[in-house]
Formats: C-alpha cells, sequence, structure tokens
C-alpha cells in the first residue's frame, strides 16, 4: 500500500506505514511495540510470549482486518480508517468468543442459555440488528417486557441502507432507549448480544468515528435516567427479539 518496498507478509501486516497507523492506536495491546520485525513467525511468537490469550486474539483479529483492507484498497479503491478498523475487529473477536464460548463442553455439560424475568417494577428491553447485505438494508427489533415476562410494547423497523454491524447495534441500542422513553419506563433495564456496543455504551472511553455519535447519545440517556442499565446477553437469550416488519 506505501508502494516504499517490496512486499511481505510482515510488511503488510505490520511495518507498512498504513499498518503502523492501526498499531499505533491506544485501545490495542501493543500500540508502543517497535516496527522493526522482519519475520512475521518473530511477531507471532513475541505474542503469544507477552500477551494473554485474549489479547493474543485480539490482535489476530486485527492482524485479519488489516489484510482484508489491504485487498479492499486494491481491488475496490476503498479504504478504511485505523479507529474502524479496530472497531470492527473488536466486534469480530467479540463474536468469535461468543460463537466459541461453549465448544469446550460436553454434550452433557452443555448449560442452555434462557432469558429471564427482570425484577419486580422493571421493564426489560431487548434489542437486536440485523444486516442484509444483498439488499443493502438493517433490520431492527425492541421488544419491551415486565416484570412477569409479559410483553407491554415492541417494534420493528427498516432502514434502507447498509451499516457496519457495530454501528446497526448501536443503533438499535439508542432506538431502543427512545422507545423506552415514549413508554414512560423510568426503571429500565436494556439486553443486546453486542458486546462492543454495550461496553462503549458503559466506558467513558473513546469510540470510533463510526458511530461515536450514536454511543455519546446512549451514554447521555443512560446518564439522565439513574435506574436504567445496560448488559450484555448471548444471542440465545435474546433470539425473541423481531428484526424485519412484515
Amino acid at each position: 500500500m506505501c508502494e516504499r518496498e517490496e512486499e511481505s507478509t510482515i510488511h503488510a501486516l505490520w511495518g507498512c506505514p498504513s499498518a503502523s497507523d492501526v498499531w499505533a492506536e491506544n485501545n490495542n495491546p501493543v500500540h508502543k511495540w517497535a516496527s522493526s520485525l522482519v519475520e512475521f513467525m518473530e511477531l507471532w511468537k513475541q505474542l503469544n510470549y507477552c500477551l494473554e490469550e485474549e489479547k493474543v486474539g485480539l490482535v489476530a483479529c486485527t492482524l485479519r482486518r488489516i489484510w482484508l483492507r489491504r485487498s479492499a484498497v486494491i481491488f475496490e479503491k476503498k479504504f478504511e480508517d485505523p479507529k474502524a478498523l479496530i472497531s470492527a475487529a473488536q466486534q469480530n473477536f467479540a463474536d468469535f468468543r461468543e460463537a466459541n464460548s461453549g465448544s469446550m463442553s460436553t454434550q452433557s455439560n452443555i448449560i442452555i442459555a434462557r432469558w429471564k424475568k427482570p425484577d419486580a417494577l422493571v421493564c426489560k428491553s431487548n434489542w437486536d440488528a440485523a444486516i442484509d447485505a444483498t439488499n443493502k438494508r438493517v433490520g431492527i427489533g425492541i421488544i419491551v417486557s415486565d416484570s412477569e415476562g409479559e410483553i407491554l410494547a415492541c417494534i420493528c423497523l427498516r432502514m434502507n441502507n447498509l451499516l457496519k454491524p457495530a454501528c446497526a447495534e448501536a443503533y438499535a441500542l439508542r432506538r431502543a432507549m427512545f422507545f423506552c422513553l415514549e413508554l414512560g419506563c423510568s426503571n429500565a433495564g436494556f439486553e443486546g448480544d453486542s458486546l462492543v456496543v454495550v461496553n462503549a455504551t458503559n466506558s467513558g472511553g473513546e469510540v470510533s468515528i463510526d458511530y461515536s455519535v450514536i454511543i455519546e447519545d446512549t451514554r447521555k440517556m443512560l446518564g439522565n435516567n439513574v435506574k436504567w442499565s445496560v448488559k450484555f446477553t448471548h444471542r440465545e437469550t435474546n433470539n425473541v427479539v423481531p428484526h424485519w416488519p412484515n
């Protein structure tokens, strides 16, 4: 991508200035590492020696996104900025962990995740987003239930433009919050299966430019409603949420 030297694996993924810009971001575990390595396996050995397993997984997802960005630049003339790339890598890693969370369990030890009723006088709002890449649209579903598990209200929305997964999930959470305000839910718990969006809403850290405005809105509403909370739930417990309007 830089056209300064012959491309190798270590150069494309680590030493190239465009890759270094990604690794220089503060919210990744190797942002202060030197970029002078000459062999990829040397880098891989250092990663596994110096980092915890979870951080190695995040770096691996970031390496993959850097390679995908390289291909997109060459074949599609599209470039993803470092913050957006890292955000996508975090979402990919969260999806990977969720998909493999029960892979080590034997058939007899599998714990079936179930939706749980909220506490008394609390409304639970489950939210989710689904992407239809073929038709370039996003479906958003929200269900609000009472402490008996009865559905108080639900809503399905369709957006005729394609958003990145994390951005679509953040938009769904914000819409769920607006929905609860419209319903007058002063004591509400919001559950969704996007760990990246849940963590971004509950933290005060910097987020990707792609959906930073949406996250700021959710943080502000969360701060203005002291009896609200945002929590992560596994996809199995969130599958009651419809995504597409009829």
